[in-house]
């Protein structure tokens, strides 16, 4: 005589269940307990999907990221991680970095400002970009995500005759913009170790990188899309950093005129 396997209640769905998983919602039988191995193995494998997507994206926009993100644009969905959701799992690692290794952001832009402009300033000039740099970085995902609408602009209008979209110009500056973190967590790791941030070896391998990532995106003559890509990222940047300036220049104004009047007399 058969035996009659035991049925019990989803827990979810209320639907009976006579085998290990719920056949209506998919729900366990009999969950496990939750123990922090189980919480942190769920958070990384729901949304980093290491054994398949995550690290297949990093791969191939390493190797090749024009490809990547014409195949996203042309409708492949599955093959990889969202762009925006690839943006935003590398802004929130690289924030979770620092934190772990105990470097402060706002340091290192201060070594990058000293590269770049090394000629002496007074004091008040000095509090007040290390003023600035640490309200920076508390808005650093912010400030991350404000590029990418200058870079979709201008790769509409250097690269119009691709067709692509405003939206879908975003797609490659989602992707590039956010693989380009791991040059980041390179330069915090060697001011961490070095008190050298990379400064100029890393603005030079992002600007190369991106513009490669051009040729295959808007599979032009690659010669004359790498140097439009280069000149994509110059202005770009030029544009956003008068936006940050512009926007910047309105706070302060604000600031003084409704807050703090004396403001600029107590730094």
């Amino acid at each position: 005589m058969e035996e009659k396997k035991e049925t019990i209640q989803c827990i979810n769905c209320s639907e009976e269940i006579s085998g290990d998983y719920c056949l209506s919602c998919g729900q366990p039988a009999r969950p496990e307990r939750l123990t922090m191995v189980s919480l942190w193995s769920d958070y990384f494998g729901r949304v980093f999907n290491l054994d398949t997507k995550f690290l297949r994206t990093v791969k191939d926009l390493t190797l090749d990221p024009g490809r990547v993100s014409r195949e996203f644009v042309l409708g492949n969905r599955v093959k990889y991680v969202p762009p925006v959701s690839y943006f935003v799992i590398l802004s929130t690692l690289f924030i979770l970095f620092l934190s772990v290794i105990d470097v402060k952001y706002s340091d290192v832009i201060a070594t990058t400002q000293q590269v770049l402009n090394p000629t002496d300033i007074d004091d008040k000039g000095i509090r007040m970009q290390q003023m600035f740099n640490e309200e920076f970085v508390k808005y650093l995902r912010t400030f991350f995500f404000l590029q990418i609408p200058f870079i979709a602009l201008f790769g509409k209008i250097l690269f119009k005759k691709s067709g692509y979209n405003f939206v879908e110009n975003g797609f490659l500056a989602f992707y590039t913009s956010g693989h380009l973190i791991w040059l980041t967590i390179i330069g915090v790791i060697s001011f961490k170790i070095s008190g050298s941030a990379l400064n100029a070896l890393n603005s030079l391998a992002s600007a190369v990188y991106f513009s490669w990532a051009c040729v295959h995106f808007y599979n032009g003559k690659p010669v004359k899309t790498f140097f439009k890509g280069l000149l994509l990222q110059f202005f770009a940047l030029l544009t956003f950093m008068l936006f940050i300036i512009l926007l910047l220049l309105l706070a302060l104004v604000i600031y003084i005129k409704f807050v703090d009047p004396k403001f600029l007399d107590s730094i």
